[in-house]
């Protein structure tokens, strides 16, 4: 009985499917194959966003601001432009104040660690190597 029913309700929602990003530009997202097959499918269903220029994707709008990066104890997002990265890919240095909603979380030329923690092992250091992983020398 619970199988009838998913199976129902993946037939109901299948026909009630609609993209919502539907390309207007007239501009290409690509022309690798995987977009121009199937009529030109996924470059037609696939919406283009200008850094910050809004644009119309089903009854809202979207509005691309940048590259951004999660910190450690800072609400929100910061632009990738306002950090200067280091040798650990975790750690970076503030351009700028980091601030948000008036509060200074991170002040100019002080190193601060980015989100998500990424947590490795020896065998996954190992495995890094037996792919020829590029990391900065002196930390074999």
């Amino acid at each position: 009985m619970g199988v009838a029913l998913m199976v129902i309700g993946i037939l109901f929602s299948a026909g009630y499917s609609k993209v919502v990003s539907i390309n207007t530009s007239g501009l290409l997202y690509s022309r690798h194959e995987d977009f121009t097959k199937n009529n030109n499918q996924e470059n037609k269903e696939n919406t283009l966003l200008w850094i910050n220029e809004p644009t119309k994707i089903g009854d809202y709008y979207a509005t691309y601001h940048g590259k951004r990066l999660e910190a450690e104890g800072v609400p929100g997002f910061i632009p990738a432009d306002a950090v200067i990265t280091t040798d650990n890919p975790r750690v970076v240095l503030a351009k700028e104040d980091i601030a948000h909603q008036g509060k200074v979380y991170h002040k100019k030329e002080i190193r601060f660690v980015l989100l998500p923690k990424i947590y490795t092992t020896p065998l996954s250091t190992a495995m890094q190597r037996s792919i020829n992983y590029p990391y900065p020398k002196g930390t074999d």
